[in-house]
């Protein structure tokens, strides 16, 4: 740290204590202007708002929405399974794959 670094930094740390803050805490304050502060500060003092979205909920009819597929055997598993089984035999036989 240079001389002029330390004495910028001694004069930042007084200003803080002045105002009963840490050094930190100061440049926090310098980082955001005090009209967003003001305005987050309002918002909460609202309390926390309705949610809202502009896509309709799920249950609007044509909506587009569709009820998920249940997690089962899928269509034609069976003749996959029976394909398989004529390329490399069954399920523990390892003998064609060699």
């Amino acid at each position: 740290m240079s001389v002029e670094e330390a004495r910028r930094a001694a004069v930042r740390e007084a200003e803080a204590r002045r105002g009963g803050i840490e050094p930190w805490q100061l440049e926090m304050s310098e980082a955001v202007g005090s009209d967003l502060i003001a305005d987050i500060v309002g918002d909460q003092r609202k309390g926390i708002s309705a949610p809202s979205s502009v896509t309709p909920s799920r249950d609007v009819r044509g909506a587009g929405w569709v009820e998920p597929r249940s997690l089962g055997p899928m269509p034609h598993s069976e003749l996959i399974d029976r394909i398989v089984e004529a390329q490399i035999g069954g399920p523990n036989d390892t003998s064609k794959l060699k």
